[in-house]
């Protein structure tokens, strides 16, 4: 199932876009054949629909073999990575809760807010 507010990456343009990136953006690996990826869908859908307007929210199809999806050590699907920028700040895998995607989301929002807002104090 496809959401506008979940946009679709591939193997193809993976490093561009997270080389771009210079806010939060949160990556899911799945595989449309895996039950636990049809459990997280809700989950991810409703976390999308919560932090649309504080993250960019990508699916990327581990079918498709490509270098980029070894390199993060993914051990299953659903698989999630996390970053600020360019910087991954956290991989989770397997079936998660809402609440603590929630809240992982939140606490690396949270700080790097307090961080943006020290510096403009600073300046």
């Amino acid at each position: 199932m496809k959401h506008a507010i979940i946009k679709e990456l591939n193997c193809e343009d993976f490093e561009e876009k997270v080389s771009e990136n210079s806010g939060f953006m949160i990556i899911e690996y799945w595989n449309k054949d895996s039950g636990t990826c049809d459990i997280m869908e809700p989950v991810y859908q409703k976390l999308a629909e919560e932090y649309h307007n504080k993250l960019e929210f990508y699916r990327c199809h581990v079918e498709l073999e490509c270098e980029t999806l070894k390199v993060h050590e993914l051990i299953g699907v659903p698989s999630y990575s996390i970053y600020k920028g360019n910087q991954l700040l956290d991989i989770i895998h397997g079936i998660i809760p809402f609440s603590k995607l929630y809240w992982k989301l939140s606490a690396y929002s949270s700080y790097y807010e307090q961080q943006r807002q020290s510096h403009e104090q600073t300046d």
